[in-house]
């Protein structure tokens, strides 16, 4: 059955055409609301920036762990396993007939010749190699030089392999802590020093620890032994070096001038004092268990727990300087820091008594960190920050000098007088003279004279107030396109 529509009447076509415009109208503005960026609630832009806060946070976290990871293990196997850890192994080697003591005496002043070329080429070498490069590498060659001196050999191959050691360990030494140190906030640096250079303290406690139960056992299993605690240190560094990132905070070199005549003469005073520290601590380092174990006949176990005073000193050292540093002042806690050093380094002179022997070596282990990182801290603040690397450099080089002829020489007087006694005197004779370049140093300075970093804001600050307005003027469409 067909039916018909009626045809409809004006007025319900003009409704029909309002209807259609509408739907068109609401059809239009969907599709523009589409296109337009979303505008965010207050509640999820805070969700949003506090999400970018936290992801800051653990970024600047892991950063921080990193660069601090990398700058101990470096002077943990650097200094503290490479050539702290040769120390307790000398009366060992001598009462097993693989060397003379003089031979022995000789092969530990063979690392402080290494230490010496090393520091001297450090500078040198990075501006031809990276950095990381250099510390992978220097950290392969004391692997080498641990694992291949597990069995007896001839005197020229142990002396190869211990000078490498020592070349290798003035890499990390200075390459470390100064890669470490850039890449950490300034005020943050203070505390990444005192757990830097912890790390030489945790070696000498880690040969002190460890190393007797293995010698019990034999020279070849310590040797082994000290191959893997080095492996160990190294696969930690290179872990820090995968998750380090060039940091903002890192200040960059400044056109101005700093080299006003007080502040240049007070440096070399400062660099002076610190080589003669360097011979100062000869007998404690490298001489230390052999002249408990044998001249005192303490034996060596009884030698172990002094080197174990060391290695505690060693440890607390760093934080004892950050403590003095803080209350005094760089010049003032340099001052008693080698004053403390020189008393500690002649107590043996005069008495071989069990709290007096614990006393000297706790004293001088707490002060070979301390006095490396008041010196450091000493030399940024005599100079601007540009100059720092540089002073650092020359200041490390003229320690090492000054350790290997010290070690060269004592080595060759222990040879000819076969005794260590007299050593102790002539090392606080040079740690007297030391002291006395420190307090002159702060004499040079001019009473009113600031360091120049406090004087005016550095070009790095006002570029960072730069970046910040362009991160203020950019914030808003960024967190549109997230939100989107």
């Amino acid at each position: 059955m067909l039916i018909l529509q009626q045809p409809k009447t004006g007025t319900e076509c003009q409704a029909l055409d309002v209807e259609a415009q509408d739907k068109h109208i609401a059809l239009k503005q969907e599709a523009s609301a589409l296109d337009a960026p979303k505008v965010a609630s207050p509640d999820k832009q805070d969700r949003i920036m506090h999400r970018r806060h936290t992801d800051h946070q653990d970024n600047h976290r892991q950063q921080k762990t990193a660069a601090i990871l990398v700058g101990m293990t470096a002077t943990l196997i650097g200094v503290g396993l490479a050539r702290f850890a040769y120390t307790p192994l000398i009366p060992a080697m001598i009462e097993a007939s693989w060397f003379t003591a003089s031979q022995a005496t000789q092969l530990a002043a063979a690392n402080l010749l290494g230490y010496l070329l090393g520091a001297v080429g450090a500078h040198r070498l990075t501006r031809i190699i990276k950095v990381p490069w250099v510390i992978g590498g220097s950290l392969l060659v004391i692997i080498l030089s641990f694992l291949l001196c597990a069995q007896p050999a001839s005197f020229g191959w142990f002396y190869l392999w211990r000078l490498l050691s020592g070349l290798a360990g003035a890499l990390l030494m200075v390459c470390g802590p100064s890669l470490a140190l850039s890449l950490l906030p300034v005020s943050q640096r203070h505390l990444g020093a005192t757990c830097i250079f912890m790390g030489i303290g945790l070696g000498i406690v880690l040969s002190a620890v460890l190393l007797p139960p293995m010698l019990a056992r034999g020279l070849t299993l310590t040797w082994q032994g000290l191959t893997g605690l080095a492996v160990l240190c190294g696969l930690l560094n290179l872990w820090g070096l995968c998750h380090l990132r060039p940091s903002a905070t890192t200040q960059q070199p400044s056109s101005a001038t700093h080299n006003a005549t007080p502040a240049a003469a007070a440096i070399r005073l400062v660099i002076l004092a610190y080589a003669l520290d360097a011979a100062g601590f000869i007998p404690h380092t490298l001489f230390w268990v052999d002249y408990l174990s044998r001249e005192v006949m303490l034996g060596t176990t009884q030698a172990a727990f002094y080197w174990g005073a060391l290695g505690i000193g060693a440890v607390a050292g760093p934080i004892v300087a950050g403590i003095l540093s803080r209350t005094l002042g760089w010049n003032r806690a340099l001052l008693m820091a080698f004053g403390l050093k020189t008393a500690a380094v002649l107590l043996p002179a005069f008495s071989q008594t069990g709290w007096v022997l614990w006393l000297s070596a706790a004293g001088v282990g707490a002060m070979i960190p301390g006095i490396v990182a008041l010196t450091a801290g000493r030399l940024a603040e005599l100079a601007h920050v540009d100059q720092h690397q540089r002073n650092w450099g020359m200041a490390t080089a003229a320690f090492a000098g000054m350790q290997a002829l010290a070690g060269f020489s004592f080595a060759a007087c222990y040879a000819w007088l076969g005794t260590y006694q007299p050593f102790f005197t002539v090392a606080g004779l040079l740690l007297g003279g030391g002291t006395l370049c420190v307090l002159l140093a702060g004499r040079r300075m001019q009473p009113g004279q600031k360091e120049v970093d406090q004087l005016q804001p550095t070009a790095p600050y006002h570029s960072a107030q730069k970046e910040t307005v362009k991160q203020q003027e950019t914030a808003a469409p960024a967190l549109h396109k997230e939100t989107r």
